[in-house]
């Protein structure tokens, strides 16, 4: 990092030269040391473009290329309880949006394109229900939010926020992924995971994150 606390581009720039740049690792900020990894290079986001570090409105991102069957992504050493979420990603053009973190057999997915929610069940298998203002495609950036309420999940998009009764318990789980080459999300710029609910501390945690990254 440098001296503001923002990713030092200069020293990634330094590094990677005329070079495309991809990420092997992505640290854990916390004490917990859930860092983020992946070996294969074909299944690695892009983070340099061979000129400059990537973009999305002044904020660098990783970039989950596609093509790589399902398996592109970022493991975590051990399984991560999951009660509260809030992550910053982006899409190129309008279209569905939807990333999965999980565990064999224990996935949770976040999906909006006429359904906003998250999946009990895994890639493609998806549940949920139309929620008004938060459905729909998305297209640029977007602040999204997910929180185990003891019965079910709150979702929210920027703010906004509605209850689906589905995959009603806490989620452990242990990877970043993008499932599939088309009508997901591309690129990914921050994830907040809690083991414990956070459910009250929503506007200020969104405030937080929305003050640097300018979202809405």
């Amino acid at each position: 990092f440098d001296e503001n606390g923002d990713l030092d581009t200069t020293a990634i720039s330094d590094f990677c030269g005329s070079d495309n740049g991809y990420v092997v690792t992505w640290y854990d900020q916390s004490t917990n040391g859930n860092d983020a990894s992946q070996s294969t290079g074909t299944a690695q986001p892009q983070i340099y473009n061979g000129t400059a570090v990537l973009t999305e409105n002044g904020k660098p991102f990783l970039k989950f290329r596609g093509g790589n069957g399902g398996n592109e992504g970022l493991s975590m050493g051990s399984a991560v309880t999951c009660e509260t979420i809030f992550s910053v990603v982006a899409n190129d053009t309008a279209g569905f949006l939807a990333y999965y973190l999980f565990t064999t057999g224990s996935n949770l997915g976040f999906y909006s394109g006429g359904t906003f929610g998250v999946s009990p069940n895994g890639p493609g298998v998806l549940a949920g229900a139309s929620i008004g203002s938060i459905s729909g495609t998305v297209t640029g950036q977007t602040l999204l939010y997910n929180d185990h309420n003891g019965t079910g999940w709150d979702v929210g998009q920027d703010g906004g926020t509605a209850s689906q009764a589905i995959a009603t318990t806490s989620k452990s789980i242990n990877q970043i992924v993008r499932p599939s080459t088309n009508l997901q999300t591309e690129k990914f710029q921050e994830c907040i995971i809690w083991s414990t609910d956070n459910s009250s501390n929503r506007s200020g945690i969104e405030t937080n994150i929305n003050d640097y990254y300018s979202i809405y």
